[in-house]
């Protein structure tokens, strides 16, 4: 997302709608505006902000070009014509998540509660969606976690309330450019975010859950 901003002496200032636009058209992720002015606000360390028509602009600090350089956003770049692979990339990223685990779906299926069977370090999933596609397949799936001593809880925040996908774990935060159940099947990143931005998602993680409806 940093990279969006662009360096000085150009000082290229964009808008957190900009910003969103093109990490969909370029990358395949999708973050709301919202949450991405909140994220670009929260790195004062990375970003100059300044009025500009009546919305925030941001452009690059010299911090802000060490983390592009250091290469630590990028994680994992998913190509369709490499699914296979791909999908065991993803099944070894999950694989390292601990604690607690809050993930941040809009589109939910039985699809995506097999991929988040590969975090076997999981005390905990909490899936926050609101467009659960409902199946016996779906039932069966989160029923085995509890047969295996696996705490699952899913539930379903009011309409037109989510917006991006994200998992975060005791330690990390993971942004996803597509939801689980379509993994896979166009191009889009799954990239690291830092601590200041976990903490922003988790609080708002936080309060979409207690807002939201226990399911089933």
């Amino acid at each position: 997302m940093l990279a969006i901003l662009g360096p000085p002496p150009a000082r290229n200032w964009v808008t957190s709608v900009e910003v969103s636009r093109q990490l969909l058209s370029d990358y395949g992720i999708r973050i709301h505006w919202r949450t991405a002015d909140s994220l670009i606000a929260h790195a004062p360390h990375a970003c100059a902000r300044r009025r500009r028509n009546g919305r925030w602009a941001y452009s690059l600090l010299a911090k802000g070009e060490e983390v592009i350089a250091s290469g630590g956003g990028r994680l994992l770049l998913v190509e369709p014509e490499n699914a296979v692979q791909s999908t065991r990339d993803l099944h070894s990223l999950l694989g390292g998540l601990v604690g607690v685990i809050c993930v941040c779906d809009p589109y939910l299926d039985d699809v995506s509660v097999e991929h988040l069977a590969s975090c076997p370090h999981a005390s905990e999933l909490r899936i926050l969606t609101v467009n659960l596609r409902d199946s016996g397949k779906l039932r069966r799936l989160v029923a085995a976690f509890a047969t295996e001593g696996r705490t699952i809880n899913i539930r379903l925040a009011p309409p037109a309330t989510l917006h991006d996908r994200y998992l975060i774990d005791d330690h990390d935060l993971l942004i996803m450019g597509a939801s689980l159940d379509g993994f896979g099947k166009k191009q889009s990143m799954i990239i690291r975010g830092g601590p200041d931005f976990r903490t922003e998602l988790l609080a708002a993680f936080e309060r979409h859950w207690i807002a939201s409806q226990p399911w089933p």
